[in-house]
């Protein structure tokens, strides 16, 4: 019983926080899409000093802010949150396994049953040593 509880508890200390990195970019993801058409638009501004020639350069640069927006459209699309959710989910149910409390349950029951299956067992033994009565059944002796 004790290479099943093993390998949870690998998959626990394995997993967790590769999920854990995978789940942080995600989310950093979806950040960096909902904040990327400000960002453009930021960089597409003109500075003071040159915002006399606004009309020239922004002749040049419109569409290439528009394609670039029209691209980032199809990110948006893309929904990531129930990814993110599962990975949240995942996660709560690695941290939620504790092998040593069902270790030292299984070991406490072991001990109760290992007297149980003693006596069972001498149970077995007496009933196939013992010959069956005229009724057919067997006699136990006690």
């Amino acid at each position: 019983i004790d290479d099943p509880l093993d390998y949870l508890n690998r998959l626990k200390y394995r997993f967790g926080p590769s999920l854990t990195v995978l789940k942080d970019f995600i989310e950093k993801l979806i950040d960096f899409i909902e904040d990327a058409p400000r960002r453009i638009e930021k960089a597409f501004d003109i500075p003071i000093p040159l915002f006399c020639m606004q009309p020239c350069i922004s002749t040049q640069a419109s569409p290439l802010k528009k394609h670039l927006l029209k691209e980032l459209e199809f990110l948006e699309e893309i929904d990531l949150s129930p990814l993110v959710e599962k990975i949240t989910r995942i996660l709560k149910v690695l941290e939620g396994i504790d092998v040593e409390s069902v270790k030292i349950c299984l070991e406490k029951f072991s001990s109760v049953a290992k007297d149980k299956v003693v006596l069972l067992s001498h149970v077995v033994r007496v009933t196939k040593e013992t010959p069956p009565t005229a009724c057919g059944m067997f006699k136990l002796p006690l």
